[in-house]
């Protein structure tokens, strides 16, 4: 018959059956749901009286067999109990012989992936099936119980009831003996006991827990994720894959905690279940460097009428550690024991309304990240004439990586199940955490609590990600100017380098570079060692002859930008005359700004004559200083020693370079970049140089032309230059270019594969930190698929190491550290910052290694792969930039109150918030304030959009949120257009009545989430509509969030009467008092209120 929906008899959600609804309407047609085990039988096993057992436990659940109404947002009971399917006999072999106990795990690889079906709220929520073999005499025969449901109708504990109680069932038949009368409780009685809690002291008292440990410390609230810091270690995950990653690992031995029930040891109140949960949270601290973790922990809620019910309960709430670096096991162990019981107390409090509580709903992220599953609640099966297993097909949602730890009763020993979301995590990457995860708690159970837990190792010394570069091709390479000195003795009259159609021979250059020399000494009389000569040229021959004379010096040379404020250098000048009492030089061409430094101008040096009296001059001395963006506001001088250069320059002379002439080697890096030095080098060498002009080198049109026209065969650039390089064709078939080199910034995928097809070229990927002098690590871009920074160089080493400075295996990423020769010195004046970065190598050898400050990860083809920062600082094209120095110049700036300054792909951005809140903005400020920027920045350090608000968006903890922050726009941009046409103007109506505001306060660009909605007020909005007569969905409100985009993907909607089925039978009731029943009636109006 038809009914209106009215009349339909419902029976309402209790709270965790409200929060997976929510959930998937959110994420519409997913799979993630489902949550279901296979309950195996092997031996001698009657399949009708199991048949029969089955069907009787069913029996005792009814609403097993209900659907689900969204447009009640309840269960609608089904014509009576859950009806079996019946069992299905399997021919000899279709379970592929997985049945003798030896390869459970593929056996239930194989029914998840047969007898599975898709499973959501649209759907059937009940799947079972009982399957029987018939097998050769000789084998035993088996039966399996699949038994998989919506998360809505019960929860993994729910299952071990309902298998346990199928045994039970089986036990009693196969005797003839009466069976025990059904233990089961009912839902309404677990929704009864929650309308009691709701409104009461307890959630009182619960909520305010969670805002105190959440929120009263003062830190941000960041749950601890993994999934977006693995995955990148060479095996590519199946981004299309449907299914999860689903990985079982090794069992494992956990000494004084053996035993499968969670019971304390000796030695500490701990278990085995806090064991778990310290490796657990010691790993992601070491993974991510933060000394808090916030992982998810299942709280059971299991006790009174739940502990009876299949009905899910479950509530993962945030398990809060602070790991402090010299902690010991003991006080780790004794501190999760602590967090465990103090979530087990306030467990009630549901998930989803601290996600309301903490604003979290319609931000794209979740309550926790990755999470910890203790499931010791199974006891063992049995049955008469056979054995029982229950296998776990499929565990519900999950958000993140997820380690599910399950007792193994034969053994004693505990399995880690490691389940991730699709698409997120090769196989590979996934065994390797499980391995790392397995040994770290083996450790931490074997290890003395006294012991601190930051000297547990991650990995066996074999599979540790630490790289050594080849051996060194010479012990003591010749410096910069050796190398040349021996290039124009062989080839005096060869072309060196050409600039604007000018071109030097090695003889005129070594000429020019010996006036500057002769200068610098006569300027110091002799005493040039390690004296700081400031390039302060235009780019151009001069430039490359000041850097070649002032080696010849023996003094250092310190490059500036030609194109940064006068400002900038001038005070770069000033700091290093603080650190030498000998007055620094200056090479240029105008003495004005120099006022108080000798200077020097190349352009009417006189030519030297005679020997010029060079002292010998140690390798340790400074070759030269390159500034780098500084957190401070002023940049900082890294200083590289004679030594560090020779070890590059030696390496590249023979790996790169080779010493007979004959390259024509396009320069068009800056000058004072440290990546100019790649193609530099080569006049050094004996090749021959096209030193590109500044306007050249921006236009890929142009510098195309220019190395077809003079047959260029060598190129170095970013690769933010290399892709609309190769957009020209330059490197088509035919092209001159025979090598090309890329660096200064991350490579993409999309580009990486592009220089993969130039089958003329060799490509290679050069990775350094100026603090390692130029280059550290090279990859040829043939070696790999995937982008890669390769290996060390000759005679360095690279290691990849956690916060604890423990070396990480192959494919967990880590920190990236350097040693070896090519280190520099420091940082000029700075040794808190030098301490912090140079700091001892933990192998105990005396040696220092460079804290990077990046990420990055060994893949399991023996490549590095780079990750990207691990600090505040940024590249935009090559440039490193420590964003805190952009903020202080705008800080600094007449009528700005506070900055701040991020990188969102390739680009710089700033947020001002003006001195005067109450001000104007007008549309000249933010022009003004560039063009005062300009004076103070180089060119790379200027943000491409300044955007004026009103305050720092703050999170509850008075910290920045930065997801706050709005997309860059002008100042004077309208807010937004208002709502037209009935299908933007029925969404502005919609929304503006679920979240009580006036309805002309919205516009088309106005923001669900931003004007306070949540998946509460959604589905309301959605309901809204449906009653307006459109067509939508929760996740379309999550996805488009505005007015305007909500509106585009509605439809119409024609009404029509919902067909349903007579119920048969009576709902499981329960009797409240009035009180109660007044508690049932506003929470079923309202859910909860927001907060």
């Amino acid at each position: 018959m038809t009914l209106a929906p009215d009349t339909v008899r419902t029976v309402p959600l209790t709270d965790a059956q409200a929060g997976m609804v929510h959930a998937e309407l959110a994420a519409p047609g997913s799979a993630d749901f489902s949550v279901g085990d296979a309950l195996v039988f092997r031996g001698r096993i009657s399949a009708a009286a199991l048949s029969d057992a089955v069907q009787r436990t069913l029996a005792e659940v009814p609403w097993l067999g209900s659907r689900f109404a969204p447009e009640h947002m309840a269960l609608v009971p089904g014509d009576g109990p859950a009806v079996p399917s019946g069992p299905r006999l399997l021919p000899p072999g279709v379970l592929r012989g997985e049945l003798t106990g030896d390869s459970d795990r593929q056996l239930a690889e194989q029914l998840r992936a047969d007898y599975l079906p898709h499973i959501t709220l649209e759907s059937r929520l009940l799947h079972e099936q009982l399957l029987l073999t018939s097998l050769d005499t000789d084998l035993q025969p088996v039966a399996v119980w699949v038994l998989a449901a919506h998360h809505v109708l019960f929860d993994g504990y729910g299952i071990t009831l309902l298998a346990r109680r199928v045994t039970e069932h089986y036990t009693a038949l196969a005797a003839g003996s009466p069976v025990p009368e059904t233990p089961f409780t009912q839902p309404g009685q677990v929704l009864a006991a929650e309308v009691l809690y709701h409104g009461s002291a307890a959630e009182e008292s619960d909520r305010g827990y969670w805002h105190a440990r959440l929120e009263g410390d003062g830190q941000d609230y960041r749950p601890t994720r993994l999934a977006g810091l693995l995955g990148a270690a060479g095996q590519r995950p199946d981004a299309s894959a449907a299914a999860r990653l689903r990985l079982t690992g090794r069992p494992l031995s956990l000494g004084r905690f053996s035993g499968t029930v969670p019971t304390a040891s000796e030695t500490t109140r701990a278990t085995w279940a806090d064991a778990a949960i310290a490796a657990h949270a010691l790993l992601a601290a070491r993974l991510t460097g933060a000394s808090r973790t916030i992982i998810g922990l299942p709280a059971m809620n299991r006790t009174g009428a739940a502990a009876l019910c299949a009905i899910p309960t479950i509530n993962v709430l945030p398990l809060v550690l602070d790991l402090h670096p010299s902690g010991t096991v003991g006080e780790l162990l004794e501190s999760v024991a602590a967090a465990r019981a103090e979530l087990s107390r306030h467990g009630r409090y549901r998930s989803e309304q601290l996600m309301r509580d903490l604003r979290l709903v319609g931000s794209g992220t979740t309550l926790t990240g990755t999470e910890i599953n203790i499931k010791a609640f199974d006891v063992p099966l049995s049955v008469p004439g056979g054995s029982v297993s229950l296998y776990a097909l499929c565990e519900g949602p999950v958000d993140d990586i997820c380690l599910n730890l399950l007792p193994d009763r034969e053994t004693g020993k505990i399995v880690a199940v490691l389940t991730a979301p699709a698409g997120t995590l090769a196989t590979a990457d996934a065994a390797v955490l499980l391995e790392t995860y397995g040994l770290l708690l083996e450790q931490l159970a074997a290890a003395d609590p006294a012991t601190r837990h930051a000297t547990l190792a991650l990995a066996p010394d074999a599979a540790l990600a630490t790289l050594a570069g080849p051996a060194a091709a010479e012990t003591a390479p010749a410096v910069l100017e050796e190398l040349f000195a021996a290039s124009a003795a062989a080839a005096p009259e060869a072309a060196a380098i050409t600039c604007e159609g000018v071109t030097l021979s090695y003889r005129a250059l070594a000429a020019r570079a010996d006036a500057i020399a002769a200068a610098v000494l006569a300027h110091v009389n002799g005493g040039a060692t390690g004296r700081y000569v400031l390039i302060g040229l235009e780019r151009g021959l001069d430039y490359v002859a000041a850097i070649l004379g002032i080696a010849k010096a023996g003094a250092t040379s310190v490059p500036l930008d030609p194109h940064a404020p006068a400002q900038r250098n001038q005070r770069i000048a000033a700091r290093l005359a603080g650190q030498d009492p000998r007055t620094p030089l200056v090479l240029a061409t105008d003495a004005q700004g120099w006022a108080g430094y000798p200077v020097l101008d190349p352009s009417v040096l006189p030519v030297a004559t005679g020997t010029l009296p060079v002292a010998a001059v140690p390798r340790s001395t400074p070759s030269y200083l390159l500034h780098t963006s500084g957190s401070t506001g002023e940049p900082k001088a890294v200083v590289i020693s004679r030594e560090a250069f020779s070890h590059w320059a030696g390496y590249h002379r023979h790996a790169g370079f080779v010493d007979a002439a004959g390259e024509k080697i396009a320069q068009s890096l800056p000058l004072h970049f440290d990546g100019a030095w790649c193609t530099l080098l080569g006049v050094a060498l004996g090749h021959h140089v096209h030193l590109i002009s500044h306007e050249v080198a921006r236009d890929p049109e142009a510098l195309a032309v220019q190395v077809r026209e003079h047959a260029m065969t060598w190129m170095d650039m970013t690769p933010s230059l290399a892709a609309p390089l190769l957009d020209t064709g330059l490197f088509d078939p035919g092209t001159p270019v025979r090598r090309l080199s890329i660096g200064g910034e991350g490579c993409g995928q999309v580009l990486w594969e592009k220089l993969r097809n130039l089958n003329d070229l060799i490509v290679e990927n050069l990775y350094g930190p100026t603090e390692f002098t130029v280059d550290a690590l090279v990859a040829n871009v043939a070696q790999s698929p995937d982008v890669v920074v390769g290996r060390p160089l000759a005679g360095l080493k690279a290691a990849v190491l956690d916060s604890a400075l423990r070396p990480l295996p192959a494919g967990l990423p880590g920190e990236l550290y350097l040693s070896g020769p090519q280190e520099a010195h420091g940082y000029l004046g700075q040794g808190a910052l030098t301490a912090s970065r140079f700091v001892a190598d933990p192998a105990g050898d005396g040696t220092r290694m460079y804290r990077t400050g990046d990420r990055a990860v060994l893949g399991h083809d023996g490549l590095l792969r780079f990750l990207g920062r691990d600090d505040g600082q940024v590249k935009i094209r090559g440039y490193r930039i420590d964003v805190g120095e952009v903020e202080t110049a705008l800080a600094a700036l007449p009528g700005i109150a506070h900055a701040v300054v991020r990188a969102r792909g390739a680009q710089l951005l700033a947020w001002v918030v003006p001195s005067n809140s109450e001000a104007t903005m007008l549309a000249g400020d933010t022009e003004r304030w560039r063009a005062a920027l300009c004076l103070v920045l180089p060119p790379q350090m200027i943000p491409h959009a300044l955007t004026p608000i009103d305050r720092l968006p703050l999170g509850s903890t008075g910290k920045l949120d930065e997801s706050q922050l709005p997309d860059p726009r002008p100042a004077n941009a309208p807010v937004s257009a208002p709502a037209t046409g009935p299908e933007q103007r029925a969404v502005a109506a919609c929304v503006a009545a679920a979240l009580g505001i006036q309805v002309h306060a919205l516009g088309v660009e106005s923001d669900f989430f931003a004007e306070g909605g949540d998946s509460i007020t959604a589905i309301a909005v959605v309901s809204a509509l449906r009653q307006a007569g459109y067509s939508s969905s929760v996740g379309a409100v999550f996805t488009e969030r505005t007015v305007g985009g909500i509106a585009a993907k509605i439809s119409g909607l024609a009404p029509e009467p919902v067909a349903v089925t007579e119920p048969a039978g009576t709902a499981d009731l329960v009797q409240l008092d009035a009180a109660a029943r007044s508690r049932l009636s506003a929470m079923l109006s309202q859910r909860r209120p927001r907060r």
